[in-house]
């Protein structure tokens, strides 16, 4: 039993090392996150500051990525929520810088919910 936990760990490993090396955009990030009771509105959906909250960090993990130094957001456009997020569900946000300025950086931003047999994309943010 204790090999085949071991043989299973090492097959996780390589999968992650592919996922890292498959990468294109070094200012790629990927967050997870799980929808607790506490992140949600009154009828148990993800509240939409949390998700914000949530995609406004992984953006600027990214621009902090390749401008090497901290880095805050200005502004947010073009947002569109297309589903709800129940609780228990994981939250999948992947951000990446697309142009990079002088004194700015655009950041696309896509928030997506894995369900049992299916993924839909919940946003985008450009």
């Amino acid at each position: 039993m204790t090999s085949q936990l071991s043989d299973d760990f090492k097959e996780e490993e390589e999968e992650e090392e592919e996922d890292e090396e498959s990468c294109d955009n070094p200012t790629e990030v990927k967050m997870s996150q799980i929808v607790m009771p506490c992140h949600c509105n009154h009828r148990q959906e993800l509240s939409v500051g949390q998700l914000l909250k949530w995609m406004d960090s992984t953006a600027c993990l990214s621009a902090e990525r390749l401008a090497g130094s901290l880095c805050v957001t200005a502004s947010m456009d073009d947002i569109n929520f297309e589903h709800t997020i129940s609780v228990g569900q994981v939250v999948n946000i992947r951000a990446k810088v697309n142009r990079a300025f002088n004194t700015s950086m655009e950041v696309s931003e896509a928030a997506s919910v894995d369900l049992e047999t299916a993924e839909f994309h919940s946003q985008t943010t450009f």
